[in-house]
């Protein structure tokens, strides 16, 4: 089945699932709450038989290290947060942690909002969501800049673990044999989705949601703002929230690039959990969201290109950044085609600069050349904007930092790899961009095309105003004047 056609059906199936439970475990399970369609999130779908047993017992595994973890916890003192005594604020801002590097001790998501906030003296208390997964369950976040913050990981009580488990084990037995009423395509997607009841994804959402009913008992604000990209955790996130502070305002953050196909809003959530406000990163996805939304603000984001006062010239006459997604399959995708290239053309530099929330090591265990690299392949160590300063165009998939590349003026070349789903962020936009699917591809541009392309001044220029239309600069006043203080 096409992707395209595979998404719609889930979605399809999903909303007639959402329809008739409205249970939190339906909310809390990431496969019936699909929010853009993107391969990482179809693969899932596309499992074989054999797949679908192993992965029964991986998730029956991992349970019983949950529960083994669970008891461990119950019998000595787990990390645990600075206690702040402090419990009401103006604001509390829910983020993510990242996994390594030199972000791990920095807000990607507020770091900019959050110094705003601290100019305005608006008080302020940051949660830090840690879905790493199981082995980095204990992992927090350490201020660097003396900031009230907390980290909610995924451990739990011995009690709380078996009642998730056993919930989460009801659903699987339900909707198991409930796939065997249908045929074909349909029997398949039910099968998965009732799978997916047991993964740990879904039990750590449910785990979240204990932990944000403590916390919001707890600490109490007039403001909840989070990162809003439509995933599971943040519907259990609204939801905890509401029933504590009804009244509160809730805003939902959208700070990142809108594909093609993707869904914010989830029409099957009760409209009282949905944010009262959207904030957004810029105008062209201001346009997009205030169709779906009540209120959307553009407040803009730190994520814009910050010019640097030393500018490094090229040592090759071309570089090509190369900007993988924060997912282990899409980072192998791009990893193996650019070695490909960096083989065929040994004149350019490949600059592999990884997001975050990737474990580095893992992915070099896992690309096809296990060889050392070719000398044209650098692996980045400097920041994005040194990054951008020192390449001439860049190669990506689904990466949100093409734009902040884009605003530089380099040029995009997009990696489809004769994929039915397009995850271009910046799909938009065709006027100066190429598309390539095979390494042919990419040497016809270079052999062909490339010095043409990056002559073209004017057509560059509408490119770095349709990305500074994107990622727009933040603006303090749009922040200040849209909460309730």
């Amino acid at each position: 089945m096409k992707d395209l056609l595979l998404f719609n059906k889930i979605i399809k199936i999903s909303k007639k699932i959402k329809d008739e439970d409205k249970s939190i475990c339906i909310f809390a399970n990431n496969s019936l709450n699909i929010c853009k369609a993107h391969p990482e999130y179809l693969n899932l779908f596309k499992q074989k038989k054999t797949t679908f047993l192993k992965n029964i017992l991986i998730y029956l595994s991992k349970a019983i290290y949950m529960i083994i973890l669970s008891i461990i916890k119950n019998l000595k003192i787990i990390k645990k947060n600075k206690i702040i005594k402090q419990s009401n604020f103006d604001v509390i801002l829910i983020s993510n942690l990242v996994s390594s590097g030199k972000n791990k001790n920095s807000d990607l998501y507020f770091n900019g909002v959050s110094e705003i906030l601290k100019k305005k003296k608006i008080q302020y208390l940051k949660i830090f969501i840690n879905n790493l997964g199981l082995n980095h369950m204990q992992k927090k976040f350490e201020s660097t800049k003396n900031e009230k913050a907390i980290t909610v990981n995924c451990n739990i009580g011995f009690l709380a673990i078996i009642e998730i488990y056993f919930t989460v084990l009801k659903k699987f037995i339900k909707f198991f044999f409930l796939s065997y009423q249908f045929r074909g395509s349909e029997h398949h997607i039910y099968k998965i989705l009732s799978l997916e009841f047991l993964s740990p994804l879904t039990v750590n959402n449910l785990i979240l949601k204990k932990k944000f009913e403590v916390l919001f008992s707890k600490y109490k604000c007039k403001n909840l703002v989070y990162t809003f990209e439509g995933f599971s955790w943040e519907k259990i996130l609204g939801i905890s929230f509401k029933k504590k502070h009804p009244k509160a305002k809730v805003i939902g953050y959208q700070f990142a690039s809108l594909l093609k196909n993707q869904n914010l809003k989830d029409n099957n959530l009760n409209k009282i959990y949905h944010p009262d406000i959207v904030w957004t990163c810029g105008d062209i996805n201001l346009g997009i969201l205030k169709n779906e939304f009540k209120k959307v603000i553009n407040i803009g984001t730190d994520r814009k290109y910050k010019k640097s006062i030393k500018e490094t010239k090229n040592s090759f006459k071309f570089n090509c950044l190369v900007i993988p997604e924060g997912m282990n399959t899409e980072c192998k995708k791009i990893l193996n085609f650019s070695l490909l290239c960096a083989k065929k053309f040994p004149d350019i530099n490949f600059v592999w600069r990884f997001h975050p929330l990737i474990k580095i090591n893992h992915i070099f265990k896992q690309i096809n050349d296990k060889k050392e690299f070719p000398k044209n392949i650098i692996i980045s160590k400097k920041n994005l904007t040194e990054d951008i300063n020192r390449s001439s165009f860049f190669l990506y998939r689904g990466s949100t930092a093409a734009i902040t590349s884009l605003q530089k003026g380099l040029h995009p070349l997009y990696l489809n790899l004769d994929q039915s789903i397009n995850i271009d962020p910046i799909y938009k936009f065709n006027k100066w961009k190429t598309n390539i699917d095979t390494v042919y591809d990419f040497e016809k541009f270079i052999k062909k095309k490339i010095n043409k392309v990056l002559s073209e001044n004017s057509k560059r220029k509408k490119g770095i105003s349709f990305a500074k239309n994107y990622f727009m600069k933040l603006n303090s006043n749009k922040i200040y004047f849209s909460l309730d203080l």
